[in-house]
């Protein structure tokens, strides 16, 4: 049975704006890129398009903004080697697309609304990076040695190198999507202080991809070096880090707890420092709101038969 998955690619994070669209890139041979109209419109033809394959038979990976977990900026069809993306994406840009890569300008009826969008980022970007500085303040205290080595798995994971790592953030300050727990066979939930289930899960990332099982590694948008959730799909198996200030996960039948907090009296994640996070993530996620309900008003809404157009034009360009 074909399934679809809905995944955040980028994020408005502590270290800044980030994306994980080039690591997609490299697996694409086709790229449409939406040009004109605003993000709301764009996203109403993101999802038209992917029901529109599901139909068909084609299983459709999402990729919801950053900016509102609502909408959707771009989705891949792994299957037909091709992707479908808002134009206006910060990581819509040449020097980020690999040299096979083929790009197609999709025009929509309507013109590109003004915006204020690098204003907008740098007021949201300042609450999430305020948001890091409360966490690493109030939480586990790490060492230089796990600091260094924190970097340099951020950065050589990011090396265009064919991979079994398989990497997403793990929401948006707008909201989070559900994880793919009701087809896990087994789910281990870490819990202790602030922050301490970092090191933890790299050790778990690292143990897996020796043993070369494909990983999906979900990244925390506060510290984007912690991960929130490991899933290998082969064995159906979840590893979640309740340490880094996400809602807390209500425990199922069959969960295995790692308590990493014994003893050990530090900031835990239902404390004042949580609860300073929580509301800087809040104040960032208002920003955008505020600022979309605005864009709103320029939208020029497209008819039916416009939208099938689109479809079908894309449809028939890469379809087999």
């Amino acid at each position: 049975m074909k399934r679809n998955r809905h995944y955040f690619a980028s994020a408005f994070t502590g270290r800044g704006y980030l994306s994980f669209w080039p690591d997609y890139f490299q697996e694409l041979k086709r790229l449409y890129l939406l040009q004109g109209n605003t993000a709301g419109i764009q996203s109403l033809v993101l999802r038209s398009l992917g029901l529109a394959l599901t139909d068909r038979g084609y299983s459709v990976n999402y990729y919801h903004r950053a900016e509102d977990h609502l909408m959707v900026e771009g989705l891949t069809v792994p299957s037909q080697g091709f992707g479908v993306m808002s134009g206006n994406h910060p990581y819509a840009m040449q020097k980020f697309f690999p040299a096979h890569l083929e790009t197609v300008i999709v025009e929509l009826p309507g013109s590109p609304v003004p915006n204020n969008v690098s204003t907008i980022y740098e007021r949201v970007l300042k609450f999430v990076k305020s948001a890091r500085e409360a966490y690493h303040a109030g939480g586990w205290t790490r060492s230089t040695a796990s600091e260094q080595y924190a970097a340099n798995f951020w950065i050589e994971e990011f090396q265009d190198k064919p991979s079994c790592l398989r990497h997403y953030f793990a929401g948006s300050v707008s909201g989070g999507l559900n994880f793919p727990f009701d087809s896990c066979k087994k789910r281990y939930l870490i819990k202790g202080p602030l922050g301490s289930g970092a090191s933890v899960m790299r050790d778990i990332l690292v143990e897996a991809l020796s043993r070369r099982y494909t990983v999906e590694a979900y990244h925390s948008i506060i510290e984007p070096s912690d991960l929130v959730v490991l899933f290998i799909p082969e064995i159906l198996v979840a590893v979640v880090n309740g340490t880094c200030c996400y809602s807390e996960l209500s425990l199922l039948s069959g969960d295995t707890v790692w308590d990493l907090g014994k003893g050990v009296q530090v900031a835990s994640c239902s404390g004042t420092s949580y609860e300073e996070i929580t509301l800087k993530l809040a104040a960032a996620g208002k920003e955008l709101d505020e600022y979309y309900k605005k864009l709103e008003k320029g939208e020029v809404y497209l008819t039916a038969e416009e939208i099938n157009a689109i479809i079908s034009r894309i449809i028939r360009e890469t379809v087999n």
